[in-house]
């Protein structure tokens, strides 16, 4: 089970109907869903708002997604913003040079929502365990870097 509530998603396609249905589609399952069109706008929006995941086209033009991928992982590990790629390739080689760049998942187009979702949850979950030990790692430092009190 998810603790976030409502998990916020940043879909990144250049075709306007798969990112549309993506948009529509994961807002039924009550996920808060922004959209960029292309790479670019993909890592301005990753620089200025935060997102529990991103779901990334592979080919798009200008910016790519391994390129946007690449630029990601300089800043986000895979363990606190997890990237699903998304993909009408279903190449081998593209799928292990996403991986190779930090890709968490990938998924085949056309998309089937349920396969999505599965993907989705698991990704979130993972995330919401490192969250959850890098706090409580941050209260072991703390504590141990405390008053110290000795008891006779």
């Amino acid at each position: 089970m998810i603790a976030v509530s409502n998990p916020r998603l940043l879909v990144v396609d250049d075709n306007p109907d798969d990112r549309d249905l993506m948009q529509r589609r994961l807002g039924k399952l009550d996920y808060d869903v922004a959209v960029a069109v292309d790479g670019r706008q993909a890592l301005a929006m990753v620089a200025r708002d935060s997102f529990d995941l991103v779901l990334l086209d592979v080919t798009m033009p200008g910016i790519n997604g391994l390129d946007v991928l690449r630029h990601l992982r300089r800043t986000h590990s895979a363990a606190i913003l997890p990237v699903i790629m998304l993909t009408g390739l279903n190449h081998l080689e593209i799928q292990m040079k996403a991986v190779r760049l930090g890709a968490n998942d990938h998924i085949t187009k056309p998309v089937m929502i349920e396969v999505a979702q599965a993907r989705i949850e698991k990704q979130l979950c993972f995330r919401q365990e490192a969250v959850d030990a890098a706090a409580a790692r941050e209260e072991l430092a703390k504590a141990e870097s405390g008053p110290l009190t000795l008891v006779a």
